[in-house]
């Protein structure tokens, strides 16, 4: 496959897991998506981990899939999961009196 030039570096391009050609994700992008779902998990704590990530790496995949650079791909994936998870109710926790 044929690779794409993006910000001095060259990355190469590879199939999703829906069968998709998407974008070969650099180690740096990596990093900051890493951070970013730490900074999300602890902003909604009320939620539960899997759906926090889960939403997180739905927006992610949806940004590779199109994307031809990833320089913005974490900042945008945590700016849109974050307002789709303000759209989550919080988890209901039923305490049984003993």
């Amino acid at each position: 496959m044929p690779a794409v030039r993006t910000s001095g570096s060259l990355v190469g391009r590879m199939r999703g897991s829906k069968g998709v050609e998407m974008l070969r994700m650099k180690p740096t992008t990596q990093l900051r998506l890493d951070h970013n779902a730490r900074s999300l998990m602890r902003e909604f704590a009320h939620l539960t981990g899997e759906d926090v990530i889960g939403e997180f790496e739905q927006v992610t995949q949806a940004l590779m899939a199109g994307a031809r650079f990833d320089d913005y791909v974490p900042i945008l994936a945590y700016r849109f999961a974050r307002d789709r998870l303000r759209d989550k109710p919080a988890q209901q926790v039923m305490y049984i009196a003993a």
